[in-house]
């Protein structure tokens, strides 16, 4: 699946001499953590953004589960990625995984 730029939420930042930002990203459920931090897969000329260098986001991937009795069980992967490079082409770079962690419910 491609970008979803309205998954995308801005939660803070963006001030100060750094000008950090945090985002949180929620994939459509078909995309997983390792493909949103590809090199590419958010672009700041083809999706309209403006992340930059620093930028944090935090990734939810949903599952698809039928126990809805606990919501948090639909959760099925998170993540964390900082942006490490703007291309000035807007191809936007991600780290690796900062949290590499998978979620197993009992």
């Amino acid at each position: 699946m491609a970008f979803d730029k309205a998954r995308l939420e801005k939660i803070w930042g963006g001030g100060g001499v750094a000008g950090i930002s945090g985002y949180h990203y929620v994939t459509d459920g078909s995309d997983t953590v390792a493909t949103v931090e590809e090199s590419g897969y958010m672009n700041n000329a083809d999706d309209d953004l403006n992340l930059r260098v620093g930028d944090r986001i935090q990734i939810t991937v949903p599952g698809t589960q039928t126990d809805i009795s606990n919501e948090l069980k639909q959760i099925v992967d998170i993540g964390e990625v900082v942006v490490m490079s703007v291309s000035t082409a807007g191809v936007v770079d991600c780290s690796a995984d900062t949290n590499a962690t998978t979620l197993t419910y009992t």
